[in-house]
């Protein structure tokens, strides 16, 4: 699932099951991961999810993270950092 369309449903409070793609570890807080491919654990976490109401507690935090680490504005700041970093190798 791609970077942004977690963050949209994070904002929407929606439990988020994703794999380990590219930035899973930037929302390993707020969202199940699971294996590239794993569709046995695919099943239990829908599973789980839907058995505790899809983590409210988990879901607002994701939420809260969401409007504070996942803006535009932030995430063009790290980027710009990344880019400074390089540059001063």
């Amino acid at each position: 699932m791609p970077g942004h369309i977690v963050r949209e449903a994070m904002a929407m409070g929606c439990a988020v099951i994703r794999s380990k793609t590219p930035g899973w570890h930037e929302m390993a807080d707020y969202a199940d991961v699971i294996e590239i491919g794993d569709a046995e654990a695919l099943r239990r976490r829908i599973e789980d999810a839907v058995r505790n109401d899809f983590y409210p507690d988990r879901t607002k935090r994701a939420q809260e993270a969401v409007r504070l680490k996942f803006t535009k504005e932030v995430m063009c700041e790290k980027t710009v950092n990344v880019y400074r970093k390089i540059m001063e190798k």
